[in-house]
């Protein structure tokens, strides 16, 4: 008998297809990847392969539940792998069931077994039967959280399980973590994912849990479970980081990004800052802070924001280096990375997101005074860093593509020049973004003038010089696909904005006697106006201009003359977005439209950022504010109730690679 050890994934039954036929599961079954390669030519293969599930080594199978097929797969030794199965369904929410397999050899032949069998992180048997979705049962709400709303009252908001959109959910308190728990609520939570208890008594602490409520009346389990004590303050803060950085130090110059480095389902925080041009002077700094707001560790960096000659310093730049988080090995526990200096030498690290150990680094001894990073899915199914070096036409530019072990995959390159000659020079710009332009599942990277496709190889080059910003999103609701803004500098003609069509196709573009559209926007903030808007910030420092427009989406002024705009926010989750305004304020247009702003909420300080951390689909506000000589963070979240129900945004990839893109523009 041949000696070699068979390992058997056998996937799941069809049983929660009729079990919950009424809320549109689909019967498909995603397995995770394998570093074991498929023994097509097996003599077991014919019996048992299906042509859509000989997959190689490192790519998902998919097939039906009832099918039944297996994966042949060997190895030189006997060993346990985890092997991670996804039933899908619509809105990309999902089961998990992780089934370990032990292959083992013995001197009579081969053969296998199940050891362990977990779904949704939970234990639940040894045997392959138990790997079934229906044992699972209802999934459980996530990301519940609950704020006092003064006189009496708790705000709780919590995320839609999207399997079941028309699911309820029941409200449970209890005086003790843990329970025993009562229900607040006579029927189901259906219209949202929001509820205010008014029976709390001010100064009570009280600890809440929500669940899904089924059909057929069924509950899931208990969502996480958020606790808080009752007083007579409408308190809109959800959480403050404190004491990050010395006031005095740093000068403001802070950056965050959310992120989940624990795997708790819950939203942590990076958070990273510079002494800018101070007499201290020192290196940067960068933290990372737990959904409770305790430090979980950080580290000094060896780069400097500022001028040569800063003290304490291994490099000094120009301007900021990107540090974010992201689950690259997909392991539910995201990743830190990011830009580093040592001695002198640079690296780019990849660091585990709760510990701050390193789990991979490569030396990167390129250009690092303007350089940039973001995650692109280029083969539609895996995370790949991807890094810009170079900015301006006269410096080289150069794009790299990396998979998640820092194997470099592919390089565009493109040299430097002078800025303005008779050949072409085309520019980088602040910030990489990425997008399915082609539509073909996989990502596209836009890279100032320059767009790659996922391959590596050029789609087009626009005669731009240097966009500062360079915006794909959904801007014309009458052309089919995601649209391009570039606003340029004034190197050399052109300048401005242009807007053009996913095949390059120039739209429209507009100058408007200024000759550098440096920041902006793209968000949906008129109602009176089809499509999105776009707010741009033009620059002319020559003629000591600054000057502020709203366009529509067709090109059209719509108003000028105004506080600057800094970034849309979907705080009110009406459909549109509202927008910070000069530093510190939350406003919107006003409710009849036209061109006067209505104040929604004061900030102790200037926003870094806003994003859907916690509760419901609609947005939080990272903001700095100041105490004691230290900047803290402060977490804004709105605490009306919304009478409408939506998956949380981050369940749209594109959401998470947005999020974690850096540039001198904002949108959607």
């Amino acid at each position: 008998m041949v000696k070699n050890r068979i390992l058997i994934l056998i996937v799941f039954c069809l049983a929660l297809i009729t079990a919950y036929s009424s809320t549109g599961l689909t019967g498909q079954v995603t397995s995770g990847t394998s570093e074991y390669a498929v023994e097509t030519d097996s003599i077991y293969a014919a019996d048992v392969f299906s042509s859509e599930w000989e997959c190689a080594s490192g790519l998902e199978c998919e097939g039906t539940c009832n099918s039944r097929p297996f994966q042949i797969m060997s190895d030189e030794e006997a060993s346990t792998q985890s092997y991670e199965y996804t039933f899908t369904a619509p809105q990309a929410d999902r089961y998990t069931c992780t089934v370990t397999l032990r292959t083992s050899y013995f001197s009579d032949g081969e053969s296998s077994e199940v050891t362990d069998v977990y779904i949704n992180d939970e234990l639940i048997g040894n045997t392959q039967d138990e790997c079934c979705p229906e044992v699972c049962g209802l999934p459980s709400p996530t990301w519940l959280f609950a704020v006092p709303k003064g006189s009496g009252r708790v705000y709780l908001g919590w995320r839609m399980v999207s399997w079941f959109p028309d699911g309820g959910y029941n409200v449970y308190r209890s005086a003790s973590s843990g329970g025993p728990y009562s229900k607040l609520n006579a029927n189901p939570v259906t219209d949202s994912t929001n509820y205010i208890d008014n029976s709390a008594v001010n100064g009570n602490t009280y600890h809440y849990v929500v669940r899904l409520v089924g059909p057929d009346g069924t509950e899931s389990g208990n969502s996480n479970e958020a606790a808080v004590t009752a007083t007579t303050v409408n308190n809109m803060v959800y959480r403050e980081l404190k004491n990050v950085f010395p006031e005095n130090d740093y000068g403001g110059m802070m950056f965050a990004r959310p992120g989940d480095v624990t795997g708790d389902g819950l939203t942590d925080y990076i958070v990273t800052g510079y002494p800018y041009f101070t007499s201290q002077g020192g290196p940067e700094t960068v933290k990372v802070y737990l959904d409770d707001g305790s430090l979980a560790w950080e580290i000094e960096n060896g780069f400097c924001l500022g001028e040569p000659g800063v003290p304490g310093c291994d490099y000094e730049r120009y301007t900021w280096l990107p540090w974010i988080a992201w689950d690259l090995d997909n392991d539910g526990e995201g990743e830190i990375m990011g830009f580093r200096s040592e001695g002198g030498n640079r690296y780019f690290t990849v660091k585990d997101g709760a510990t701050g150990g390193t789990e991979k680094e490569m030396p990167y001894s390129y250009m690092l005074d303007r350089a940039g990073l973001v995650i692109g899915y280029l083969d539609g199914k895996n995370p790949y860093v991807i890094t810009q070096e170079g900015v301006y036409p006269s410096s080289s530019c150069v794009l790299r593509a990396y998979d998640r072990d820092l194997n470099l995959v592919w390089k565009n390159s493109r040299p430097g020049g002078s800025t303005c000659v008779n050949t072409f020079h085309y520019g980088g710009g602040h910030g990489l973004t990425v997008a399915d332009i082609d539509e073909d599942g996989k990502d596209e990277i836009f890279y100032g003038a320059l767009l790659a496709d996922d391959d590596g190889s050029t789609i087009w080059e626009k005669e731009l010089r240097h966009p500062d910003g360079t915006s794909p999103r959904d801007i014309r609701p009458d052309i089919p696909g995601l649209e391009i803004l570039y606003s340029s500098c004034d190197y050399c003609y052109p300048w401005g904005l242009k807007l053009f069509d996913k095949d390059g196709n120039l739209i429209w573009e507009r100058r408007d006697d200024t000759r550098h559209a440096h920041t902006g926007f793209i968000a949906d903030v008129r109602g009176d106006y089809p499509g999105k808007e776009i707010f741009v910030h033009y620059k002319n420092s020559s003629a000591g201009m600054s000057e502020k427009y709203l366009y529509s989406a067709y090109g059209k002024v719509i108003m000028t003359g105004f506080n600057i705009l800094l970034k849309p926010v979907r705080w009110e989750g009406d459909g549109y977005e509202e927008v910070l305004v000069h530093d510190r304020f939350l406003q919107h247009f006003g409710e009849s439209g036209g061109n006067n702003f209505d104040q929604i909420l004061a900030l102790d300080g200037p926003p870094l950022i806003a994003a859907d951390v916690i509760g419901d689909y609609r947005e939080e506000i990272i903001a700095r504010s100041s105490s004691g000589g230290y900047y803290s963070l402060k977490i804004y979240t709105n605490t009306n109730l919304n009478t409408r129900k939506e998956a949380s945004p981050w369940e749209d990839r594109r959401y998470a690679e947005h999020v974690n893109q850096i540039s001198y523009w904002d949108g959607d």
